[in-house]
């Protein structure tokens, strides 16, 4: 299935305001509680806004799509990809090695401008 947002149970229209590599907005008319498939393989860090509220993510066995039930009504649901503690950490030691090898290659060019000068 190759379509962004389905509904795989009860009866829902949709439509997609939004859809960007870490935020989704869809716009959904629930006739009855609906089950909608949103084509976005869940990982860590994606959490579901429904009308201002969390709301839980279920994840499809097969292909590992996002699932999100919805109640009757008309809602806003917004996907949003935020940072998860260990991208957070990660990007800090990432940071923190850039440092080192900064201070390292300046020391280094140091050494080698003192032993030029030193002939």
């Amino acid at each position: 299935n190759t379509e962004k947002v389905s509904t795989l149970s009860g009866r829902a229209d949709h439509r997609i305001v939004e859809w960007q590599p870490e935020r989704r907005v869809i716009l959904v008319k629930a006739l009855t509680p609906a089950l909608l498939r949103i084509s976005t393989f869940y990982y860590p860090g994606w959490q579901a806004d429904l009308d201002g509220k969390m709301s839980g993510i279920n994840i499809e066995n097969k292909t590992g799509a996002m699932l999100i039930n919805v109640p009757q009504g008309d809602h806003a649901l917004k996907l949003i990809f935020g940072d998860t503690p260990l991208r957070v950490f990660s990007r800090y030691v990432s940071y923190g090695s850039c440092a080192v090898l900064a201070l390292f290659a300046l020391i280094s060019f140091r050494q080698s401008i003192a032993a030029r000068t030193d002939n």
